[in-house]
Formats: C-alpha cells, sequence, structure tokens
C-alpha cells in the first residue's frame, strides 16, 4: 500500500507539471492586449510568443521517449523541471519582446517531456483498473490545461500583473520537484543510442515549417523569396529525416505505428489541436477586442467551458462502461460542432447567455473526447513501448497545437485586414448616425475607426470559426474508424 501511495504522489507531481506546461499554451491568450501594452508590440508579435512555445515542444519532444528510455522518468523529469521553472522566472522578468520570445522558447524546451513524463510514468507504474483510471485523470489533466489557462491568467492579470502568469510555475515546480526526489524510485534504463542526425533534421524541418506559417501573411507567402528558401529547406529536411528512418536510424520509432487505434489516435490528436486550438488560445483575445471585456471578466466567462468539462468527464466516465469509447468520442466531437456553429452566429451585439452556452457546450464536448483518446490509444499496445507511445502521441499534440496557433494567427490577421481595408474605403462620415456620435469631425473619425476596427476583427473571427467547423466534421469521420476496445 505505501509503494502505491508514493506512485500516486508522483504520479499527481508530474501531472500537476503537466499541467503548468499545458495551461502555458493558452494562459498567454488574456494577457495579449496588457502585453501589447507593456511591450509595445502587435498581435502578430505576441503571437509569436505562444508559436516559438510551441515550435520548441514539437522540436524536442520527439526525443522524449528515447531520452526517458536512457535516462529514466526521474532524472529527466527533474532536469525538465529545472528548466521549465528557470524559464519561466525569465519570461517575467523580461522587458521586450526578443528576452520574452527567447525566454518562451526555453521553457518550450524544458517543459516539452513534462505531459509525455506524466502519460508514461501512469502507463509504466499501474496495471488493470488503476491503470485505466490513471490514464484517465492524466486525460483530465490535458482538459483542464488549456482552458483553465484563461481564467487563471486574467485573475492573475487583474490582480497582479501579466508577469504573474510566469511566476505562478515556479512554486509549482519546486513543490513537484521535491515530491519527485522524495518518493520517486531509481526506475530501470534501457540501453538507447539516440541519432542526433535524425533529431536534427526533423527539428529543422519542424522549425523551419512553423516559421513559414508564422511570417507566411507577414511577407507574402511564396511571394517572398525568403519564404521560399524556408519552405525548401523545411522540404529538404524532412527528405533527409525519412532517409535516415529508411536506414533504420530515425530517433521515432516506427514500429509504434503497427498499432491500428495508436495511429488513428495520433492521427485524431493532430487534427483535433490544428482545429481547435484556436479557440482556446484567441477566444479570449476576441471577448476583449471585440466585445471590450476586462480581462478578470473574461476569465469568469471562460471558466464555465472548465467547469462544463470537468462535469462532462465525471458524467463520461460512468457512460463509457455503457456505450463504449467509440459511442462518447463521436458524442463528443458532435458537441464540439455544435458549438463552433454557434460560434459562426455571433453578432457585433454581446450577449453574455449565448456565449455561456457556447463554453458549456464546447467544454463537454471537449471532455468527450479528451478521455477516451488515450485509452482507445493504448488499447492493444505492448508495456515495452509506453514510453515510446507516450512520446509519438504528444508529439504529434504539440505539432498540431503549433501548427493550429500559427494558422490562426494568419487567418485572423489576413481576414481583419481584408474588412479594415474593404469597410474603410466605404465609410462615409456624411452619413447622420456618425455625425450624431459628436459635434467634431475628428473625434467622429476616431470612433469610426475603433468601430471599423472592431467589426473587422468580429468578421475575421466569424470566418475562422467556418473553417474549424468543417474540421470537426473531418474529426467525425475519423471517429467511426476507430476499433472498439473490448472490456
Amino acid at each position: 500500500m505505501k509503494k502505491i501511495n508514493k506512485k500516486l504522489l508522483v504520479a499527481c507531481a508530474l501531472n500537476l507539471l503537466s499541467l503548468s506546461e499545458l495551461i502555458d499554451l493558452t494562459i498567454i491568450g488574456i494577457a495579449i492586449p496588457h502585453i501589447m501594452g507593456s511591450l509595445n508590440a502587435d498581435l502578430q508579435d505576441v503571437s509569436l510568443t505562444m508559436t516559438n512555445y510551441m515550435v520548441a515542444i514539437a522540436m524536442v519532444i520527439p526525443l522524449s521517449g528515447s531520452v526517458i528510455n536512457k535516462f529514466g522518468i526521474k532524472k529527466t523529469a527533474l532536469i525538465s523541471t529545472f528548466i521549465f521553472g528557470f524559464a519561466s522566472l525569465g519570461c517575467g522578468l523580461s522587458t521586450n519582446m526578443t528576452g520574452l520570445v527567447i525566454a518562451r522558447f526555453i521553457q518550450g524546451l524544458g517543459g516539452a517531456f513534462l505531459p509525455t513524463l506524466a502519460q508514461a510514468y501512469s502507463a509504466s507504474n499501474f496495471s488493470g483498473k488503476l491503470r485505466v483510471r490513471m490514464l484517465n485523470i492524466h486525460a483530465l489533466f490535458l482538459i483542464l490545461g488549456p482552458i483553465i489557462g484563461p481564467s487563471l491568467g486574467g485573475f492573475l492579470v487583474e490582480s497582479l500583473t501579466w508577469r504573474w502568469i510566469f511566476f505562478i510555475n515556479i512554486p509549482i515546480c519546486i513543490i513537484s520537484g521535491i515530491l519527485i526526489i522524495i518518493f520517486a524510485t531509481k526506475d530501470s534504463v534501457i540501453q538507447t543510442r539516440i541519432d542526433f542526425p535524425s533529431f536534427v533534421f526533423l527539428a529543422i524541418a519542424v522549425g523551419l515549417f512553423e516559421f513559414l506559417l508564422d511570417k507566411g501573411n507577414r511577407y507574402g507567402w511564396f511571394e517572398s523569396n525568403l519564404l521560399i528558401s524556408v519552405f525548401v529547406g523545411s522540404v529538404l529536411a524532412l527528405i533527409f529525416f525519412s532517409w535516415r528512418a529508411l536506414l533504420g536510424k530515425s530517433i521515432i520509432n516506427f514500429r509504434i505505428f503497427r498499432y491500428y487505434n495508436y495511429t488513428l489516435s495520433c492521427v485524431a490528436i493532430f487534427i483535433y489541436m490544428i482545429v481547435m486550438i484556436g479557440s482556446f488560445v484567441y477566444f479570449p483575445a476576441l471577448l476583449q477586442l471585440g466585445y471590450d471585456c476586462s480581462a478578470s471578466e473574461t476569465g469568469k466567462i471562460i471558466a464555465i467551458r472548465g467547469i462544463s468539462a470537468l462535469l462532462g468527464a465525471l458524467v463520461f466516465f460512468r457512460l463509457n462502461k455503457i456505450f463504449g469509447l467509440k459511442v462518447i468520442m463521436l458524442l463528443g466531437v458532435a458537441f464540439l460542432s455544435i458549438s463552433t456553429y454557434l460560434l459562426t452566429r455571433i453578432s457585433p451585439n454581446y450577449n453574455l447567455n449565448y456565449f455561456l452556452l457556447i463554453l458549456i457546450i464546447q467544454g463537454i464536448g471537449v471532455a468527450g473526447v479528451f478521455i477516451n483518446i488515450f485509452e482507445i490509444a493504448y488499447f492493444g499496445l505492448s508495456k515495452v513501448d509506453n514510453n515510446d507511445a507516450a512520446g509519438i502521441h504528444n508529439f504529434f499534440r504539440n505539432l498540431g497545437n503549433s501548427i493550429g496557433t500559427s494558422l490562426t494567427a494568419s487567418i485572423l490577421t489576413h481576414q481583419q485586414q481584408l474588412y479594415w481595408h474593404n469597410m474603410a474605403i466605404n465609410a462615409n462620415l456624411s452619413v447622420k448616425t456618425f455625425q450624431n456620435i459628436s459635434p467634431n469631425e475628428d473625434m467622429n473619425i476616431l470612433l469610426i475607426i475603433q468601430q471599423i476596427k472592431r467589426q473587422s476583427y468580429l468578421l475575421a473571427n466569424i470566418n475562422f470559426f467556418v473553417l474549424t467547423l468543417f474540421g470537426t466534421v473531418i474529426l467525425i469521420c475519423i471517429s467511426f474508424f476507430f476499433i472498439e476496445a473490448r472490456k
């Protein structure tokens, strides 16, 4: 019993660290207007701190399975915790965008292994029903991380400053690190040869591709010689990575893809993150920039999604036993589709009840997908493949994160520019509505500009949600192909 208690404490510490890493994906979204003002940056600059963070994670996370096999969970966890905590301090102390971007990149490097460590520890150190329960708890942390971020961020930004969205990680790292040092036993290691050329090629391919997505809108995509060179470099790096794989020297254990459900789960989590991450990261900015909500008000509104997801997860845990994982996952994606459709119908008039309804439905959908996608993935998986499976699965999750965030920023920026241009050239100061606002013509112009900026941002978001809706339809189709695990 004592051994189980120690394992549970270590699992809780690792899941808490994993939660911190996941919160940092979205917590910065609530602070976007504050960071823009404090560091004299625009939306594209601030979005770089998010994509940079996820690029760092996506670049090194393929190493996680090999590193954990070679050095063990305890040593890897302690090193990752130190880097993540130290970089969080650097983020909070940054005085310019360059410093913040660099610190966020290092933070991503440190946090990359944390969800994989939590997932691998739960899969390797527990068995039977307890293993399923621990994987479900890990999935619950993955659900709550991106959802808690904006709510916690809103409280910290309003009560303190935006810098505390990073400082909050430091005590978590200290407490979790102490628990791991005291209670984690020295785990067995596997003699593993890490193929660094393969890692370098994959890191270059991912990094250049993310640069292309992030800077495409600013430099005119393939009209820019720089971006053409970046694209060619990314493709060449991917070709060299594939060449190493054909030689059997890849850092990714491709044999893991012989498991049908696991492979389909990787595809599903990749597409899910591309489709939904924009709603998690940029929805707070929509409420603040589109409807003039304060950071604390936005945090309170988005907290409803977290509560809904938590309650939905508790209900789905029981319904899984009655209807099966596949049916509940389909139900979850259906809820996501409904919430996304409702987002395409938003209007310039602020309606709190309408947004709360959307967030409740979306929270239920997130719970339905996440609590099942991990259990389905591990159906039939050999225990010896747990570390590699956790690393690769989290690689696809984070790659979807970073691509989704970059695409969302590019789509919103491009669409807002189009609507801004079309509305600005058609604005007419002679319209009585504008003349009645103020007798001062300069004041009228300022008010018109503010209104155009607000409405162009709302229309850009609506177009993005339409694209997201198509993505949820793809997820519904994928969910039909999972093989139901036998109880």
